[in-house]
């Protein structure tokens, strides 16, 4: 079986509390859409951070 774990479904804290994003058996097949460092907020090499910028949304992890 294939699953899919999307782009979106993203933590910014490891922690024990979080419910799992999927539950998979030996020999599955798991696709990650990953989200870069900045989630997805500088996406031409023009952008450029500013002083706003929100950091609470740096380094997600996926999966």
């Amino acid at each position: 079986m294939e699953h899919h774990i999307k782009r979106d479904q993203v933590i910014y804290a490891m922690s024990n509390s979080h419910e799992a994003v999927k539950h998979v058996q030996p020999g599955d097949r798991i696709v990650f859409e990953t989200e870069d460092c900045f989630s997805h907020k500088i996406t031409l090499p023009e952008h450029r951070l500013s002083s706003d910028f929100d950091y609470s949304i740096v380094n997600p992890a996926t999966g």
